[in-house]
């Protein structure tokens, strides 16, 4: 367990450096979280054009950051954080 926790913390610290990084050098990013197709199934195509039109939305948005997830599969479920430079 102890094992697993700095696994993940580990990979939380390396996630955010990599995410400062590219919007310090000017980029603008874009999560998707393999938990948001989770459970598709059925509903997979679905998902992924709910994801496709909340990517096509960040596009010409001035929002510098898109985070989706989807802990239970659904699309009501997402998370879209909005970070400004």
């Amino acid at each position: 367990r102890r094992w697993w926790r700095g696994k993940l913390e580990g990979n939380r610290r390396r996630d955010a450096a990599v995410l400062s990084g590219l919007r310090e050098a000017g980029w603008r990013t874009v999560v998707v979280w393999e938990c948001s197709f989770k459970r598709a199934d059925a509903r997979g195509v679905d998902l992924l054009d709910g994801v496709a039109r909340r990517v096509a939305a960040f596009l010409p948005s001035k929002r510098s950051h898109l985070d989706i997830s989807g802990h239970s599969g659904l699309l009501a479920g997402m998370r879209i954080r909005n970070d400004k430079p």
